[in-house]
């Protein structure tokens, strides 16, 4: 994507990552990679090639300990549309 863009911001204290799974297969389209404070994602390019249509999807962002394991975790519906 060419507007797709999240941040772990500075003022955090922990590292982030997230997945996006479809609600409809269940299926992981993209698992970011782990972002420690302050850096940023941009030009996301999912895990799996969709085609062109509108997806309702389930983000999971995960805040991670010092041993990179999961602190606690926040959902939230986002759409991902295809062009042609």
């Amino acid at each position: 994507s060419e507007n797709a863009y999240v941040e772990n911001a500075t003022t955090n204290t922990n590292p982030v990552y997230f997945d996006v799974v479809r609600q409809d297969t269940g299926e992981t389209v993209y698992e970011s990679p782990i972002l420690p404070v302050g850096t940023h994602l941009e030009d996301i390019v999912l895990d799996t090639v969709l085609e062109a249509g509108t997806y309702d999807c389930l983000l999971t962002y995960h805040l991670l300990d010092e041993e990179v394991q999961d602190v606690s975790t926040l959902q939230m519906t986002v759409q991902i549309v295809i062009a042609q």
